[in-house]
């Protein structure tokens, strides 16, 4: 029985002395690259508070658990032991943005002698800056501590730990204590470039911040108030934040990454990223299934209801449950900010993401390209909880995490929406223009563009009732000859399309000559020319051309040529709207448009096809046309006489030069017939007939000459001149 008794002793000797040896095994530093301490080489002391001595550290007792998780609260100590197997002498501890107090204890030459037996380092948390800028000429760096250890060495690191109120960001399976150890220059340089990517990432979200803040000041849109709103939020998770921003780095409250203001930020800035992309994707109208609709606004609302949850709970932070951990333990996984896990936020962005991804995909599909910038910015945001769920359930995640950060996929995402908007803001000024001129085209099909541009308006839109302008501008009257005899040969259909194709040929003849037409006077055409008179004498000439053409086309069709008349004149008009503010019409007033269209009409008296006035013919380029006198005139009305010639360049060409030929006999006769040397003007007069008999302006003159009709220095004989204002009428 003794000798049983004995054994037993030795055996629990023997497991006490491997137990305490396997606890106290150091962590090997083998190489420069990050190391993370594995929990089962801490140990820990929950009694000992902040502000132990160090001398009490070396000697008090050690457990390998943590007993109470109370602890966390009210602070407790780890420590654990390194051994360094590699030639470097340098070293730093990384902590995971949470620092109070560290001591590093050696047994060989160091900085500091406490009553010689050993040799330590004491770092507090005012040891190490606050700031970005107190941090520069510092020896430490934050919450990463330096420490030196020989080749060969070891060493045993003492650190404090406390989280009040407790991050429920960690759980057991990612502890608040844990640690990590690094060759000093590499560790230093991985969380600067790590601090200036946040920095970096922090001014770019500003800028378009900006940007967007600009847009909605200078031109207030939805989609920039939006897209203002998810910068704005990502821009305060980054700034304010410990876990994924510059919060440690500038000494934000711990509140701020704790606390359910993380979730009501990152809710705010997600609502006005589906909102956005909800408006993209349905801007056109192409995906109107009520069921998308009341899945995202159901959706919207759903997470609209957990922010007032968040904000109710944010008001009386701290509570229980993140103070009393005995109550509420410490989980295998970390629960994060808020009554929602983590993951399962995760899920609800994809509860969004990947239907909406769906009908982004359909609107593609149905021709609408600004849903192609939808699912790219959605593609972007779905990467970010795939990541998630990678890094958290496959051994490879890190490295996902490392080569593609979260900054980087959301550079890239505000830098997709930036564009989206832009793009989408253009290709809807593109419609509304193309809309615009749509509907300007309509307009101008019943008022004239020229006609607003003479009234010096940007649009028809913006003509009144009484708008007017005097100008000075050739009026152009052309007319059908015996109309209404050829159209009591056709049907009513047969009419209009008649007249429709008629003028199809010759109202481009007008545009073509910088004029337009002012309105259509059944067949008839009345069009304004506001800048040369040639531009309206060069119409005449192209109109009779393409007149001659038509008339081909129609003898091929066995159907009778026709023949047209105009008149043109230039005179002072006003030009502005008539009617009332329920009709209203584009027109001029004038003596000008009257005498115009009386010269149209006199056109049937001489038998000539276009006459022109004495006013236009001033204004002519000189000797650019032919031209031959033809009478003087009185307007109905009017007391004074107007001058009238024929255009000549309106015949083909053998016409014309047969005219040419004869106008110096014709201007003979008419100076005999003005001096009163009746016999002699008619006898040449009658010569001309006999020549050419197709002219008839002679005729008219050798039948005055025949009846003793004289000419009158201020006028007509009374008798002729009641005839023209009967062939005017």
């Amino acid at each position: 029985m003794v000798i049983i008794r004995i054994n037993f002793l030795l055996l629990v000797f023997i497991l006490s002395i491997f137990k305490q040896s396997y606890a106290q095994d150091p962590i090997k530093l083998v190489d420069e690259r990050n190391r993370l301490v594995p929990i089962q080489f801490y140990q820990y002391n929950e009694t000992l508070s902040l502000d132990a001595n160090p001398k009490k550290l070396i000697s008090a007792k050690w457990t390998e658990t943590l007993v109470n998780h109370q602890s966390y609260i009210s602070g407790f100590w780890i420590k654990f032991d390194v051994q360094n197997n590699t030639d470097k002498t340098l070293f730093g501890v990384d902590h995971p943005n949470r620092f109070e107090r560290m001591i590093i204890e050696k047994s060989i030459n160091t900085t500091q002698f406490i009553r010689g037996r050993k040799y330590i380092t004491d770092v507090r948390r005012d040891d190490t800056g606050f700031t970005i800028f107190e941090n520069f000429d510092k020896k430490h760096f934050f919450d990463n501590i330096q420490f030196e250890i020989l080749p060969g060495e070891k060493l045993t690191v003492y650190d404090f730990v406390q989280s009040v109120p407790y991050n429920r960001w960690h759980g057991l399976q990612n502890p608040v204590e844990t640690l990590s150890i690094m060759y000093w220059p590499e560790l230093l340089k991985e969380k600067k470039t790590r601090m200036f990517i946040l920095l970096g990432f922090c001014l770019f979200v500003g800028g378009f911040l900006i940007i967007f803040i600009i847009h909605v000041i200078v031109d207030f849109n939805w989609d920039y108030i939006f897209m203002m709103l998810t910068a704005l939020g990502i821009g305060f998770l980054w700034v304010t934040t410990h876990r994924i921003g510059m919060g440690w780095f500038i000494d934000m409250p711990i509140w701020t990454t704790i606390s359910e203001y993380y979730v009501l930020v990152l809710s705010a800035a997600w609502i006005a990223f589906t909102q956005f992309i909800y408006r993209l994707i349905n801007s056109e109208g192409e995906f109107q299934e009520k069921w998308i609709s009341w899945f995202h606004y159901g959706y919207i609302s759903m997470v609209g209801f957990t922010m007032v949850i968040n904000a109710i709970m944010l008001i009386n932070w701290p509570q229980d449950y993140v103070m009393d951990l005995n109550t509420y333990p410490v989980q295998e996984i970390g629960l994060g900010p808020s009554f929602i896990p983590p993951l399962a936020i995760v899920i609800s962005f994809a509860i969004w993401l990947i239907p909406m991804i769906g009908v982004a995909g359909f609107c593609i599909y149905k021709n609408h390209p600004i849903a192609i910038y939808a699912l790219i910015s959605m593609l972007f945001m779905l990467f970010l909880p795939l990541k998630y769920l990678v890094i958290k359930f496959l051994p490879a995640g890190r490295m996902l995490d490392l080569a593609l950060s979260n900054e980087v996929v959301l550079a890239m995402m505000l830098s997709m929406l930036s564009f989206t908007a832009s793009t989408r803001n253009k290709y809807i000024k593109k419609r509304y223009l193309e809309t615009q001129l749509t509907l300007k085209e309509s307009y101008a099909r019943f008022v004239p563009e020229e006609l607003t541009s003479q009234l010096q308006k940007d649009s028809i839109l913006n003509v009144e009732l009484g708008d007017q302008r005097s100008m000075e501008m050739a009026i152009f009257f052309s007319d059908i000859r015996d109309f209404t005899s050829i159209s009591e040969k056709l049907s009513p259909e047969e009419t209009f399309a008649f007249v429709n194709t008629y003028l199809s040929q010759m109202v481009p003849i007008v545009k073509k000559h910088k004029g337009f037409v002012n309105k259509f006077i059944g067949d008839a055409i009345m069009a304004l020319y506001p800048g040369r008179n040639d531009d309206a004498v060069e119409c005449a000439i192209d109109m009779f051309q393409a007149l001659r053409k038509f008339n081909r086309q129609r003898e091929l069709e066995e159907k009778a040529p026709i023949r047209i008349g105009i008149g043109i004149n230039t005179g002072l008009m006003m030009l502005g709207t008539l009617g009332n503010e329920d009709r209203m019409e584009a027109s001029v007033i004038s003596n000008s448009v009257n005498l115009a269209s009386r010269i149209e009409g006199l056109t049937k008296t001489y038998k000539v096809p276009c006459i022109l006035s004495g006013h236009t013919v001033e204004k002519l380029t000189p000797n650019k046309y032919h031209l031959r006198w033809i009478d003087r005139v009185q307007v109905k009305g009017k007391e004074e006489y107007t001058e009238i010639y024929e255009l000549m360049d309106c015949y083909e060409e053998n016409r014309m030069i047969k005219l040419q030929e004869n106008t110096p006999i014709f201007l003979r006769g008419i100076e005999q017939w003005k001096a009163g040397e009746l016999k002699e003007a008619g006898a040449i007069f009658r010569g001309l007939i006999e020549d050419d008999p197709d002219d008839y302006v002679p005729y008219i003159y050798w039948n005055r000459c025949k009846n003793g009709e004289r000419w009158v220095e201020d006028g007509l004989g009374t008798r002729f001149l009641d005839m023209l204002r009967r062939s005017s009428d």
